[in-house]
């Protein structure tokens, strides 16, 4: 069992595994939590993750006391390499730790000759994306910000969410309007 501490927030302990089919729901509240997206909303941008099966798909975090999944991140194989998949911590165990403990296990048996890559998601106002200590730490470099992907800029109202924004901004402390944008920057850490 793992235990984390905050100096304001207290101790939370619980364990690193798999994600298995029942987690969906726990997935779905992170998500909705972080990037504001419903995957139980039939027009929600990311409902591609439930249309496919998430056994095994999310390294997660099951906290001990409520036994639910509070962060989940993944990682997929793509044509050059790795790529990291959906990522979040719910607000409440934010600051913790916990994430960067998920990428120490994520990453540990990924083999160093192939490239990773993450596309994190920043408000336009934010100089860096709310991942980047994480990768960094991780040995990942920011290749490039605002990535462009088909042709375009991934400039969109935040986090794909349609019309007015429902998600609270952390900068902000309020809620975006619809005219209110996320970009993408492209994290690589680079083989050896």
């Amino acid at each position: 069992m793992l235990v984390f501490r905050n100096e304001t927030k207290g101790i939370v302990s619980g364990i690193i595994r798999k994600s298995n089919k029942s987690d969906i729901i726990d997935i779905n509240n992170i998500l909705k939590d972080v990037f504001g997206a419903d995957l139980t909303d039939k027009n929600c941008c990311y409902r591609e993750i439930v249309e496919h099966s998430i056994k095994d798909r999310f390294y997660v975090f099951e906290e001990v006391d409520t036994h639910r999944v509070v962060a989940c991140t993944g990682i997929t194989k793509c044509k050059d390499g790795y790529e990291i998949d959906w990522t979040g911590t719910m607000t409440k165990y934010q600051g913790y730790g916990i994430m960067n403990k998920l990428f120490d296990v994520m990453l540990k048996h990924k083999s160093k000759s192939k490239d990773v890559y993450c596309s994190a998601w920043r408000v336009p106002n934010a100089e860096h994306a709310n991942l980047h200590n994480i990768l960094i730490a991780h040995g990942f470099e920011l290749e490039s910000k605002n990535v462009k992907e088909h042709g375009y800029l991934w400039d969109k109202p935040y986090f794909g969410v349609i019309g007015d924004c429902i998600k609270t901004c952390p900068y902000h402390g309020k809620t975006m309007p619809s005219e209110c944008t996320c970009w993408e920057d492209l994290y690589v850490r680079k083989a050896k």
